[in-house]
């Protein structure tokens, strides 16, 4: 029986040793999976650097790009005389509109347009509503308005036609009041005083 005892005790030492030999076996496997990875790539610096410095010129480039605005045509001199039926009129207000495409808007930052008010002689000089004198080169539709009361008397340039009471007559053909109607239409160049004359007939 002492023999058994001692037996089945050897045994089960032998099992118990097992186990924790079959326990540590399985705790250390991850840790040696691990270790037998391979280390994580190292980026190289310059790489690095690079890429940094490419970032930053793009945001540096687009910076710029929306602090400075786009530069804009030189303003061109634009003067001239107004006559109707051969004589010249004053207090005519001359329109210059951009002549555009069929399927083209008109975009203030890319069309010029300006305005001008003849004097006693029929004389003008085209200034942007700005204030600035000329206008940009391009093509334009010309318009001529010039309102009288009904009994013939000039308006004041700062007189709004639709305020004045018994109405208003323009002195010109209704064709020449509004761009897309007009006749009369010029070129504007660059680097030149352009002198564009008109005599608008009314018969």
């Amino acid at each position: 029986m002492a023999k058994n005892k001692q037996a089945t005790s050897e045994a089960g030492k032998r099992i118990s040793e097992w186990v924790k030999s079959q326990a540590a076996n399985k705790s250390a496997a991850p840790i040696t999976s691990v270790a037998n990875e391979p280390p994580p790539a190292k980026l190289n610096p310059k790489i690095l650097w690079g890429v940094l410095a490419a970032i930053g010129g793009v945001a540096i480039i687009g910076l710029i790009a929306f602090m400075i605005p786009l530069s804009q045509p030189t303003m061109q001199t634009v003067r001239g005389t107004v006559m109707l039926n051969g004589k010249p009129i004053s207090n005519c207000k001359v329109g210059f509109f951009p002549e555009l495409k069929e399927s083209e808007a008109f975009n203030p930052d890319r069309h010029g347009f300006g305005f001008a008010l003849t004097d006693s002689s029929g004389n003008y000089a085209i200034q942007h509503p700005q204030g600035e004198a000329g206008i940009w080169p391009g093509k334009y539709k010309v318009t001529f308005v010039a309102w009288v009361t009904n009994k013939g008397d000039p308006l004041p340039p700062e007189t709004k036609p639709s305020e004045v009471e018994g109405g208003v007559i323009n002195l010109f053909p209704d064709d020449y009041e509004a761009p897309s109607t007009t006749t009369e239409s010029v070129k504007v160049e660059k680097g030149i005083v352009n002198v564009f004359s008109f005599d608008i007939k009314t018969k």
